[in-house]
């Protein structure tokens, strides 16, 4: 994994990311931050503003994601 995670905690096994964003998309910065988890069994945690509107790629996903609104 060459990008750095907003979030990386060992002892939760939880990798998460923090988009800021009107739309996202399946990036492969995403699908490096899944695979990871996937690899470690790890939790991956998505957090999106409650104005970010999700690609059905991302939705999709969704099993292996928590995505939570932000205010």
């Amino acid at each position: 994994m060459s990008q750095l995670a907003d979030l990386l905690n060992p002892a939760l096994k939880l990798i998460g990311d923090t988009k800021n964003v009107q739309y996202l998309s399946m990036t492969p910065q995403l699908q490096d931050f899944i695979a990871y988890a996937q690899q470690m069994g790890y939790q991956f945690q998505l957090t999106v503003s409650a104005n970010t509107t999700l690609s059905s790629s991302v939705i999709n996903a969704v099993p292996n994601i928590i995505v939570q609104q932000l205010p």
